[in-house]
Parts: C-alpha cells; structure tokens; sequence
C-alpha cells in the first residue's frame, strides 16, 4: 500500500470511528429521523456538488431503483439505526457492531448470489457472534434491555450494509464509485424527507433551551453529514479505486479501535479486557470471513 493510500486509511478510521461519538453527543438532542436526514442532506450535497465538478455522471434516470435500493440499505436505515442506537448504547459497543458487516456480506451473499460459504465463513461468523455475545454479556455496560435494543439496532444496521454491499456488486457494473456514492445520498435524502416533514423529529421531551450542548449537537451533526459521510465516502471510494477493494476493507478493523479510543478521551468510557476480548473475537471473525487470515486445516482422511 502506498504511503498517500495508508494517510487515507487511517484518516478514514479516524473519522468513521469519530462517527460513533458525535452520534452519542447528538442524541440527546435530536430525532434518529433528524440525525440521519441531516448527514445524507449534506452529504449528498457534497458530493453530488463533487460529482459534477469532476464531470461524474449520477445515470438519475437510468439507475433510479439502484440508488433509492442502495440509498436505503446503505445509509438512511443502517443511519437511522445507529442514531437510534446511540441513545442505548456506548459508542465502542456501536463500532464493534459495525465491524460485523462483512460477515453479513458474506451470509448475503450465499442468499442471493449463492456465492460459496466455506467452512473458514462460518467459522469467522461464529466467532463474530461469539464475540458480540461476550462483549455484551460481561462487558463494562450492564446488559439491560435498553443496552441489548442499542446492540440490536447496531446489528441491524451492519446487517444492512452487508446486503447493500452485495446489491452493488451484484447491480453496480457500470456506474462509477463516486456517482453511487452521491446519487444513493441523494435517494437516502429523498426518502427520509417524508418522516422529518411529519413530525419525526421531535425528541420525546420538549427541546432544550439553545445552550452549549445544544451547540456542540448541532456541530457535532454538521460534521456528520460533511465529514464522516461526504468526506469520508470521497476518501473510501478513492482508496478502493487506488489499492482494490480486499485491502480497503482493512479499514473494518481499525474503526472500533478508533471509536473507543475517541469514546475514552471525549466521552470518558471505560475499556475493559472485556471490551478488547470481544473487540477482538469479532475482528478476528471478520478476518476470518475475508480470508485475511491463514485457512482452517482440512481434516485428512486415513488411508485404508
């Protein structure tokens, strides 16, 4: 890997893993509906405004189902889930749950391409759940049933970008990165608008006075929206166009690390060897299911 590609991965673990903790400083003031409407508005108005620049093509018309199916799975569900999440949940438990997504790629994958799922797949999903399961069973957050809802909804959430990532390698030929990334934004836009318009956004209490930390959400949503969604899938997408897409994906490992190091200096949340185990069992899984990891031995049969 290049040096300029190597900057790009770990700038784009940082902002991702940024992500978790501005969701977190954002609940308390805002809707789910409201956090994910604002990041896909100005999001996409990033990069479709970079998209034009570079002479880009979004194929509106032509590709319409495709960006409203990968618009949804890719961004306004799997962010309104984790803006959900974040009220319920600490922020390295969300990362955690986010790493997830490549092994429902890979279960997704087998339903609807009927790709192969080895033995080495499901053992790295194995131990990915085995993971989720230690991480939330004797991590450092007692498992009330508000926590298990905010781990529910992060895994929902990564269950949707394992099935986008499959749409759009099964439908996505033809259409260049930065053109899915800034039309899909758009459809995300389009379709969250409805729920915001009606009312959604309202918190469950009244909302606060305008004070400080009311500032800080509204800060902390703006960049979002133009750092960690439009920036960031600027940055992905060039990493993947530049270094492929199995070595892009080693971001997936280094985001959770990013996220609780970030939740530990900002939000002062606890790691525990809890935590760094079960970090560690679902990273291990998803580098199983990528194939990053040595193959499992396959059983030798006795000769007779």
């Amino acid at each position: 890997m290049t040096l300029p590609s190597l900057l790009r991965l770990l700038a784009l673990a940082g902002i991702w893993g940024m992500s978790f903790i501005f969701l977190r400083v954002t609940a308390p003031h805002f809707s789910p509906a409201l956090t994910a409407w604002t990041r896909v508005a100005l999001g996409a108005a990033l990069l479709c405004t970079a998209a034009r620049a570079a002479g880009v093509p979004l194929q509106w018309r032509q590709r319409l189902g495709f960006h409203f199916v990968v618009g949804f799975f890719n961004s306004a569900l799997p962010f309104f889930l984790f803006a959900w999440a974040a009220a319920r949940a600490p922020s390295a438990y969300l990362a955690i749950m986010n790493a997830m997504a490549p092994l429902f790629a890979a279960a997704f994958g087998r339903l609807l391409s009927g790709e192969r799922l080895s033995a080495q797949r499901l053992a790295g999903f194995a131990v990915g759940v085995l993971g989720v399961a230690v991480l939330v069973g004797l991590g450092p957050a007692t498992p009330t049933p508000r926590l298990l809802a905010g781990v529910a909804g992060g895994l929902a959430a990564a269950a949707c970008y394992g099935f986008a990532a499959v749409h759009m390698r099964r439908h996505g030929d033809g259409l260049a990165p930065l053109g899915t990334a800034a039309g899909s934004l758009l459809a995300a836009t389009l379709m969250l608008l409805p729920p915001v318009l009606a009312g959604a956004w309202r918190t469950q209490a009244p909302l606060p006075v305008l004070d400080a930390s009311l500032w800080q959400a509204l800060v902390a949503v703006g960049l979002l929206g133009l750092v960690c969604t439009g920036l960031a899938y600027a940055l992905y997408f060039r990493l993947v166009a530049d270094e492929g897409s199995g070595r892009a994906v080693t971001v997936t490992f280094l985001v959770p690390l990013a996220a609780t190091l970030w939740g530990v200096a900002l939000l002062h949340e606890h790691i525990t060897p809890v935590t760094l185990a079960g970090m560690a069992l679902v990273l291990s899984g998803t580098a199983l299911s990528l194939g990053l990891l040595p193959a499992l031995p396959r059983p030798v049969r006795a000769r007779a």
